[in-house]
């Protein structure tokens, strides 16, 4: 095998890996099925933010390089930049991204910091399709390590950053690499808040279904019971 690679079942055993399953089961590195012994907590409905999707092709995720405006992704960023003075907004979008956007903001003695993951809908028109959820959440659950090494997280935002630069693209939408950079400086000193959000609109809020609103839950509870992370969930009307 060339230098620098290697296998799945070597990477499978030196790093592990999770699988989760309905109602909170988990298959963990070491082969065993664990499910805590509780009763299956729905995500509210009422929780649910619906954004306005008007002149977005639903089915078009990402804005790419020449941000475009008809995508979720766009929107997304559009609708969540005008919510607060955020120092630094990145799309991050691509392969090993740390989530397709990343707002960062500083107050007192907080650091803020907003992952976002966009899923575009698997049809032309919202409604209850248990299928539209599944992988954002599981991009969320990727994001829960975000709280306990967020000095780390800026870092890599920075050095993914530098890279799209060298090839002549820039991810940031507010902010630049020095405003990011003395993010990083301060974080070890900052309490850090993270919010990690999916976006699916997809998801009518209305039609929200009894096994959608599990799966929103369980994935809400893993993120705050195991590192204190809140969760947004954005949707369809």
């Amino acid at each position: 095998m060339p230098k620098g690679e290697f296998g799945v079942a070597e990477f499978l055993s030196d790093h592990g890996v999770l699988i989760f399953f309905d109602q909170e089961a988990v298959l963990t590195a070491d082969g065993y099925i664990t499910k805590p012994d509780r009763e299956a907590v729905l995500y509210p409905q009422d929780a649910i933010e619906a954004f306005d999707w008007t002149g977005i092709d639903i089915r078009k995720e990402s804005q790419g390089p020449d941000r475009t405006p008809s995508t979720v992704q766009y929107r997304t960023i559009e609708t969540m930049v005008a919510e607060e003075d955020w120092e630094v907004v990145i799309d991050d979008d691509g392969a090993g991204e740390m989530a397709d956007v990343v707002l960062l903001r500083r107050a007192d003695d907080e650091l803020h910091v907003l992952m976002v993951h966009c899923k575009y809908s698997s049809e032309d028109t919202p409604g209850a399709r248990l299928k539209d959820i599944y992988e954002v959440c599981g991009q969320a659950l990727k994001s829960h390590r975000a709280r306990s090494i967020i000095e780390l997280v800026i870092g890599k935002l920075l050095r993914r950053e530098k890279k799209r630069q060298e090839a002549g693209k820039n991810g940031f939408i507010v902010g630049d690499s020095d405003a990011l950079t003395s993010i990083i400086n301060q974080a070890r000193y900052l309490r850090p808040r993270v919010t990690i959000a999916i976006v699916q609109p997809g998801m009518s809020r209305a039609a929200l279904s009894p096994e959608m609103a599990e799966v929103l839950g369980a994935t809400e509870r893993y993120l705050h019971d195991t590192y204190g992370s809140t969760l947004r969930v954005i949707a369809s009307v």
